[in-house]
């Protein structure tokens, strides 16, 4: 079995200051819970019901990945701020379509919590620095982002061998597209990720011990991104599922893990795989 460690990271503090951007004072707990549809609600209560018998985090979280297979693939991405901001007004939740990120926070918002407002809560939390609801504040970028904003619910398991994967992330170009004016410096990003190789083995040899992980594909292309895609593994006794909002299927689909990595060829550069540690966080 592989024994998680840290991974090492390039990170750098900077400030932002928008130019179109509108962004409002961060809303009561409340308030997000009034956004929720009366139908998504009755969706909500339902996958909570189900989740009474399950004791875990992991279960949980395979239960809830579960649920939303073969809602359809959005390449526009599904949601946004929302009233909350002008910059990208897609509604903060939505149950019927995901991209590969929204996937994973709505799977983990719902996994985390116990109602409709617990749900909002955690997504706006998972989604956002310090949860602060606007389009600067959103995790844009997986790894440097993402990742970094929610690291008290993962350990990073480092591979066998593995390779260092360098990306030079510029978000002064990434606001600059959405014609907003910031004041960030480039960030190099250096991980040890798992090679294609050693990745293609993990499910055929149960090299992970039961759990629920998150596996983040990096691919050899030139980008302003940390990562180019994320899907949900599940490792159980006896079973291990790889579930994953997919633009290649069109759908949340469940799929052969093996025959997904050999589908990306010489194209894969690194996975990092980072596992959900088996606590409430929030």
């Amino acid at each position: 079995m592989i024994t998680p460690v840290l991974i090492w990271m390039a990170w750098c503090c900077v400030s932002a200051s928008p130019e179109k951007s509108t962004a409002v004072s961060l809303p009561a707990d409340s308030v997000l819970w009034t956004m929720v549809t009366p139908k998504d609600k009755k969706t909500i209560a339902l996958i909570f019901d189900t989740l009474k018998t399950r004791k875990t985090l992991m279960q949980r979280i395979s239960r809830c990945s579960e649920f939303f297979i073969d809602k359809r693939y959005d390449r526009l991405g599904p949601t946004g701020e929302g009233v909350f901001d002008t910059c990208d007004t897609k509604p903060l939740y939505c149950l019927k379509s995901f991209d590969c990120v929204t996937y994973i926070e709505h799977v983990l918002a719902l996994s985390l919590g116990k109602d409709t407002n617990a749900f909002m809560r955690n997504l706006q939390r998972l989604r956002y620095a310090d949860g602060k609801i606007d389009y600067l504040h959103r995790n844009h970028f997986f790894i440097l982002d993402w990742l970094w904003n929610n690291r008290d619910l993962f350990e990073t398991v480092s591979p066998p061998k593995g390779r260092a994967v360098q990306r030079t992330i510029s978000k002064k170009a990434f606001f600059a597209a959405k014609g907003l004016s910031v004041d960030f410096q480039d960030t190099v990003l250096s991980v040890l990720a798992w090679t294609p190789r050693e990745i293609e083995k993990v499910s055929q040899n149960r090299m992970l011990n039961q759990g629920a992980y998150i596996f983040i594909f990096m691919l050899r292309v030139k980008s302003n991104l940390d990562a180019n895609h994320v899907g949900f593994m599940i490792v159980e006794k006896d079973t291990t599922h790889f579930r994953c909002a997919s633009k290649l299927f069109g759908k949340v689909a469940e799929m052969d893990f093996a025959a997904y990595v050999h589908e990306f060829g010489s194209m894969l550069e690194g996975v990092v795989v980072q596992r959900i540690q088996d606590k409430n966080v929030f």
